[in-house]
C-alpha cells in the first residue's frame, strides 16, 4: 500500500542531526545523506523543513547544511521535542501530517513521536533516514515503533490537487502512527 501525503497538510521534521551526536551513529554518513535528499525534496515541493537541537552545548550545533536547509531550528532540552514550552505551538498551522526522521531513533525521534501521537498529529517515520548511535542499528528501533503500534507501508508526497499522476515518489518505508 502507498499512501499519499498531502504536500500541503505535511511537514518534514529533522531531529537532532547534531555535531558531536553524527560521529557516534551506525552508518551515521549515509544517514546524513538520506536527510539531507529528504529536506531536499522538502523544498522542492514547498513543504516545511523544521530541525530540533537537543542540548547544543553538550552535543553540538546542528550540522551545517541541516540547518542551512531548514526552515528553523527548534532548541529543545527533552528528548521529546513535543514536552518543550512552545514546540507544538511553533509548528506551522494546516500541517497535521509530520515526516520525521534524524538521530537517535530509539531515543528523540521515538520520543517525539510518540508526543506527535499523544497531540493528534499524524505521524510517519521514513526507514532509512532515521539512526541509532553506537553499535545499534535499525532493528531496535523497528522494535520500539512496533511497540508502540507502527505499521510499515510506502509513501510518497502529492500535490495539493489530489492528482496521483504529477506525483513525486520518494522510495522510502515509513511507519504510520
Amino acid at each position: 500500500m502507498t499512501l499519499a501525503l498531502d504536500r500541503a497538510r505535511s511537514l518534514l521534521l529533522v531531529v537532532d542531526m547534531q555535531a558531536r551526536l553524527q560521529p557516534a551513529i551506525a552508518a551515521g554518513d549515509a544517514v546524513l545523506r538520506e536527510v539531507l535528499r529528504l529536506m531536499r525534496v522538502a523544498r522542492t515541493l514547498a513543504v516545511p523543513v523544521l530541525a530540533t537541537e537537543h542540548c547544543a552545548e553538550a552535543i553540538g550545533d546542528t550540522l551545517g547544511e541541516v540547518a542551512t536547509l531548514a526552515d528553523r531550528v527548534v532548541a529543545k532540552t527533552h528528548f521529546d521535542a513535543c514536552a518543550e514550552p512552545g514546540f507544538l505551538d511553533a509548528l506551522p498551522p494546516g500541517r497535521p501530517d509530520i515526516l520525521l526522521c534524524g538521530t537517535e531513533a530509539h531515543v528523540c525521534v521515538l520520543q517525539t513521536a510518540l508526543g506527535l501521537r499523544a497531540a493528534a498529529a499524524g505521524c510517519w517515520w521514513p526507514a532509512t533516514p532515521s539512526a541509532a548511535g553506537g553499535p545499534r542499528t535499525s532493528p531496535p528501533r523497528w522494535t520500539a515503533c512496533g511497540r508502540a503500534g507502527s505499521n510499515p507501508s510506502r509513501w510518497r508526497w502529492r500535490p495539493s490537487n489530489g492528482s496521483a499522476t504529477r506525483a513525486i515518489r520518494v522510495s522510502a518505508t515509513c511507519s504510520a502512527w
